[in-house]
């Protein structure tokens, strides 16, 4: 790779609109975070990183680190593509799963917990029929009330708990007073 950075940061020398580094699991030591770092300080183009490795603290480090995209290994190709369009065309990229367990982990290192006190008793009810994935129009003839009702409670939830779907909602009380629902 040093033979590249050097070729390419020479004036005539290769040019290129796009870096990839790929990296494994294994490869996340200190010398591949120099490479990453070596290669955006050098080279004029945006680095994708590609690896196996999706955990979001590693994400967030190479993105500090300079990436334009991270690309888990695990994405299948249409969106491995998609991403590189979209860094082409100046934007960034970071898979959506990965920041929703940024914000699950986040959550429980800030010791954020949502406790049922905290909602009425139909709310604690329409609360325990979404954990278990349940329609808005099944949640409403189970308890026994209007499918409206049950949409007002399930936007008073989210706003209570700041969460944008009802996925949300199930992901962040999931674990509410030990159960696992």
């Amino acid at each position: 790779m040093a033979d590249w950075i050097a070729s390419n940061s020479r004036p005539g020398g290769p040019t290129a609109d796009l870096a990839i580094l790929v990296q494994r699991l294994s490869d996340h030591t200190a010398s591949s975070l120099w490479e990453l770092r070596q290669l955006r300080e050098t080279a004029d183009m945006p680095v994708v990183v590609v690896s196996d490795d999706g955990r979001p603290d590693t994400i967030l480090r190479a993105l500090d680190l300079g990436a334009r995209a991270y690309i888990p290994s695990s994405i299948g190709i249409d969106i491995a593509l998609e991403a590189i369009r979209i860094v082409t065309a100046g934007g960034t990229f970071v898979p959506a799963n990965s920041l929703s367990d940024y914000r699950r982990t986040s959550d429980r290192e800030k010791g954020i917990v949502w406790p049922l006190s905290l909602f009425t008793d139909r709310q604690q009810a329409v609360i325990a029929l979404l954990r278990q994935g349940k329609s808005n129009k099944t949640i409403a003839h189970e308890l026994n009330m209007r499918e409206s009702t049950v949409k007002v409670h399930v936007r008073n939830i989210m706003k209570a708990i700041h969460a944008k779907n009802r996925t949300e909602i199930a992901v962040r009380l999931s674990s509410v007073n030990g159960d696992a629902g």
